[in-house]
């Protein structure tokens, strides 16, 4: 049983055990995992979305010069 709950909660395993100060060390890096988780592709994709619009702002530049020649 604390099997399953180590592969769903790691920090709670640790609890259950009575190792305070790992389940907390634990619990740092858990939720640092998840942050960095779940920050990656959003960091990712707000390049992306910056790049189209740097792209878009680029050609709406150019062609602004290419009419006034």
């Amino acid at each position: 049983m604390i099997y399953l709950v180590a592969l769903i909660l790691p920090p709670l395993a640790l609890l259950l055990y009575g190792k305070v100060f790992q389940a907390i060390f634990n619990l740092l890096l858990y939720a640092l995992a998840w942050v960095a988780f779940f920050c990656h592709p959003a960091v990712r994709w707000l390049g992306r979305i910056r790049a189209v619009a740097d792209r878009g702002a680029a050609r709406h530049l150019r062609d602004q010069r290419c009419e006034k020649e």
